[in-house]
């Protein structure tokens, strides 16, 4: 087995590289801690087995950051035939330091020139030839996108390859390899970033986002609608009938029709999140990410998060549990336990569909503007608690803003397509499997009691039993229901059942007030995440500190149900909940300039690669 090693600079493209040979689909993305951890995987070519390792992004194998730590104890400790140096074209200067280190560890050495293209677009030319000369190292272009390249490329690291290594300095084989012309490109990168406006402009095109996927107009809405249609006007009533012709039971009629409006009602908000998760990839592989974190480190500094922590917070609106897997690319455990902390208080993708779902109940003309009063009161909130937290945890060190801002590129549209078909394969098998699975269960558990006898009244089920025993939590709110308490715990497996569950349990729809409904959506927003989700958390900051995560979070959402059913009560009460909040605001202004005892400073350092 020839076993390779992916190193190199932050944003070179290695994850790319390493999905295209080994046909996996690690995550990707134009900004660095990407890739935080170790990761291989075995591909065939020409009759040899082949084992790939994406190492994290690193500047030099000797310097502190986790991501560097990591990399160098791989590379001293583990036996290798090859390390393949991925260069970006146009940061060679800056490469070149990585590369002379790898190069007094071994002279199994390649180097491969990423984003050649690029470069030449940016006014940078390099001679490759050269290169290969003046490092005594084999050196070659590399495009991922090029079957045929690829091709070359996997001949080259199945061959054995033994340097004559020079002792070159680096910035003689920069000057000597690489011309520049002027590029329109840079001045656009430059502008961009020294922007003020840059961060509003961001959010605004968030916004716009929401509202294409979850406008009443939407492009996301108006699918769902038609794939609504689809189902329940068509493919189920023909279901329906033909198992009547087969003769099939009462029973296995009403069985299939539950399951299956439990499948439909959460599948049926694909199309909507498939929007979101087009623009959430845009944004991702365009290099905005980057810019923001950038331009958000002075305000998030406020609440002790700096720029770093924008990656994870960012990936929790799509999913709780692979947003706890980017906290370790902090460098403290109090940041990361902090943004561990913090996550839960960002709504997950999978619950939109309950938020959908309750909001449809309370108007359909302003859906949108609802979910982005949602969203934003959950940004208020978890920087709200962000901010008491490093106030009672006066020993928090802010750390240095080390991140590099990769140029703005071009989205290519086979990128969107694959992340989205990425996307919906994860849907199906882990939402549809879960829907099923939980609506299978409920059907059984409403219709058999406790001596596992057939039933027809839902109070005397099992089902109705487990409910009474947790209905009391929503009595301040005037509910009085086992239904609801069941559909809350099934979504501490997985969020997306929780819609399935009240379709089950409420098949003519809920019949609560609309103060009751807004107390639920902030209950549904805030409480605790799914059991994966707190499994990843274990993994990065303990168990202890995961349980007191999900306690926490449980708490608040209940506090803030009973508020805000409280708040909604009349236009008296909404004044007052109003004016406490612009106090809170007020509040946290003025901890800004309270800088908590021990707490070191932040700077903030660039690496600006345009």
């Amino acid at each position: 087995m020839i076993k390779v090693l992916l190193v190199g600079n932050p944003n070179t493209g290695k994850t790319t590289l390493y999905n295209k040979l080994t046909g996996k689909k690690e995550k990707t993305g134009n900004w660095n801690g990407v890739t935080s951890t170790v990761v291989g995987a075995t591909f065939k070519y020409g009759g040899k087995e082949i084992k790939v390792y994406d190492l994290p992004g690193v500047y030099s194998l000797n310097g502190g950051t986790l991501e560097e730590k990591i990399a160098s104890d791989f590379i001293k400790k583990n036996d290798f035939d090859l390390i393949v140096n991925l260069i970006e074209a146009r940061q060679l200067k800056r490469s070149l330091t990585l590369t002379k280190q790898l190069s007094l560890i071994t002279n199994k050495l390649l180097v491969a020139i990423n984003m050649e293209d690029e470069a030449e677009i940016n006014g940078c030319v390099l001679d490759i030839k050269k290169l290969e000369t003046l490092l005594g190292i084999r050196c070659v272009f590399l495009d991922v996108y090029s079957r045929e390249n690829l091709k070359n490329f996997k001949n080259v690291i199945t061959n054995k390859i033994a340097n004559k290594i020079v002792n070159f300095e680096t910035n003689y084989v920069y000057e000597n390899c690489v011309k520049f012309t002027e590029s329109h490109n840079k001045k656009i990168n430059l502008k961009l970033i020294n922007n003020k406006f840059f961060s509003l402009a961001c959010i605004a095109l968030t916004v716009c986002c929401i509202y294409l996927s979850f406008g009443n107009y939407g492009l996301g809405t108006l699918i769902k609608n038609g794939v609504e249609k689809l189902f329940s006007a068509v493919l189920l009533p023909r279901l329906v009938n033909l198992m009547k012709l087969k003769n099939c039971s009462n029973f296995s009629i009403e069985f299939v029709s539950e399951v299956f409006n439990s499948l439909l009602s959460v599948l049926a908000f694909f199309p909507q999140l498939a929007v979101l998760y087009a623009c959430i990839t845009v944004l991702e592989e365009s290099g905005l990410l980057s810019r923001l974190s950038f331009s958000l480190n002075g305000f998030l500094n406020a609440f002790g998060f700096n720029g770093r922590s924008v990656f994870p917070l960012f990936s929790g609106f799509c999913c709780t549990a692979a947003a706890c897997g980017f906290t370790s690319s902090a460098e403290s455990f109090s940041l990361k336990k902090k943004t561990a902390f913090a996550l839960p208080m960002i709504p997950c993708s999978a619950r939109i569909p309950v938020f959908l779902y309750l909001i449809s109940f309370l108007t359909k003309k302003y859906c949108a503007a609802v979910m982005i009063c949602i969203y934003i009161v959950a940004v208020m909130l978890m920087l709200i608690f962000s901010r008491v937290y490093t106030a009672f945890n006066p020993l928090t060190v802010n750390e240095d803003l080390l991140i590099e801002l990769p140029p703005i590129r071009k989205v290519r549209l086979n990128k969107i397509i694959k992340s989205l078909i990425n996307s919906f394969k994860q849907f199906i098998i882990k939402i549809g499997f879960t829907v099923f699975i939980v609506s299978v269960a409920l059907f059984i558990l409403s219709r058999f009691n406790l001596r596992l006898r057939l039933v027809d009244d839902v109070k005397q089920s099992v089902l109705y039993k487990i409910g009474e025993t947790f209905s009391f939590l929503f009595y301040p709110i005037g509910l009085n229901e086992p239904k609801l308490a069941v559909a809350v715990l099934s979504g501490l497996f997985a969020k997306e059942g929780v819609v399935s569950t009240l379709i089950a349990l409420y098949p003519a729809g809920i019949c609560f007030s609309k103060r009751q409904i807004i107390a639920l959506i902030m209950f549904f927003a805030f409480y605790t995440p799914c059991f994966v989700a707190l499994g990843c958390m274990r993994k990065q900051i303990g168990l202890k500190n995961a349980i007191k995560s999900g306690v926490f979070q449980f708490v608040f959402a209940l506090l803030l149900c009973y508020v805000a059913y409280t708040l909604t009560k009349s236009a008296l009460m909404s004044a007052v909940g109003l004016i406490v909040a612009l106090a809170a605001i007020l509040a946290i202004i003025k901890l800004r300039k309270i800088k908590p005892k021990g707490c070191l400073n932040e700077k903030i350092y660039c690496k600006k690669t345009e």
